[in-house]
């Protein structure tokens, strides 16, 4: 493999990225955090899951991330 390939020198643009999403929600004089400095890259012909625990945000952030839901930042 050339040094260029090692590189990504032709390497496609992501499909998909985000940064830093956080989200949280307010519950009476305290706030939930759900998602804290999320980071996700997809790129093209990736393929990925999300899973976790029942509540940990998984629903949240495809939400955020097909425009459903605003981040808190």
């Amino acid at each position: 493999m050339t040094e260029g390939a090692r590189m990504g020198e032709a390497q496609a643009a992501p499909v998909l990225e985000a940064r830093g999403i956080r989200r949280e929600f307010r519950e009476g004089p305290s706030t939930l955090t759900v998602l804290q400095e999320v980071n996700l890259r997809i790129l093209p012909g990736e393929r990925l899951s999300i899973v976790g625990a029942s509540g940990s945000g998984k629903t949240t952030l495809l939400q955020i991330l097909g425009g459903l839901d605003r981040p808190t930042a």
